[in-house]
């Protein structure tokens, strides 16, 4: 009965083992993939960022359940899906579909005031894409990123969201340009002393992409010489940056 019990004992610590490492191993993957996004986040590769998409994809199937993989899967068709914007409308409506489940799917294993940003920039995008179901899709927009306000008000990531949301939406549905700039001016402010808790969540929303939103909003404002200044600025930072080079620049060119 010693000797089994003895046996029992040194499987138990065998597979405690074996779960150990491969947790450990999982992490280490995990972070790897959370690299490369973050390395690649202001590309416009379509090709690149699909290829990195499988690999959220792969890594999900060993995640143990865990949130991050979603999340990430979640990000990249969002991004594919803002490239697709100027491309086909119905592949980037799909990409904004497909990333909205994914977030969902995260945010209901793990809430935080980035995913309801994210949450809510996906309907901000559907309903920009679909005229006839707009309305329900901005008040869903809405409705989720004052969920994400009332976690947590000094995100530079939900200001982001929030800003480009005031920055496209009319004045006579809540729009406001004076709003987004407060609020992306803010999140400069907030920048320069954040500090990002979880290793695994991922960088956006730094300098050079409330930059390029500045530019966008003066862009908008058909403000030619302010909106050329916040290029230059986020160029300056990423000088590969494809929405400012393909999206972007094209805009600013066709202010008179």
């Amino acid at each position: 009965m010693r000797k089994f019990n003895i046996i029992l004992f040194l499987f138990i610590c065998s597979v405690l083992n074996y779960s150990a490492l491969g947790q450990d191993l999982y992490l280490t993957r995990l972070k790897a993939l959370k690299n490369e996004i973050d390395a690649n986040y202001y590309s416009f590769d379509i090709l690149k960022l699909k290829k990195i998409l499988n690999k959220t994809y792969n890594i999900t199937k060993i995640s143990g359940g865990d949130w991050h993989p979603l999340y990430y899967s979640g990000l990249m068709h969002y991004l594919l899906g803002k490239i697709y914007y100027q491309i086909d409308r119905d592949i980037a409506y799909n990409q904004f579909d497909k990333s909205l489940d994914y977030f969902l799917n995260a945010n209901d294993k793990h809430q935080s005031a980035e995913l309801l940003s994210l949450i809510s920039a996906a309907y901000g995008k559907k309903s920009a894409l679909s005229p006839v179901t707009a309305i329900y899709y901005g008040i869903k927009a809405k409705k989720y990123i004052l969920d994400a306000y009332e976690l947590e008000k000094d995100n530079p990531k939900l200001l982001l969201i929030a800003a480009t949301h005031l920055m496209h939406t009319p004045e006579s549905f809540g729009g406001s340009k004076t709003k987004a700039r407060s609020l992306l001016l803010k999140s400069l402010e907030i920048n320069k002393t954040k500090n990002e808790k979880d290793e695994y969540v991922l960088n956006w929303a730094d300098d050079a992409e409330i930059y390029a939103y500045l530019g966008q909003l003066e862009v908008l404002n058909e403000n030619k010489d302010k909106a050329w200044i916040y290029i230059q600025k986020a160029i300056k930072l990423i000088p590969d940056y494809g929405f400012v080079l393909k999206d972007l620049f094209p805009q600013y060119e066709k202010i008179k």
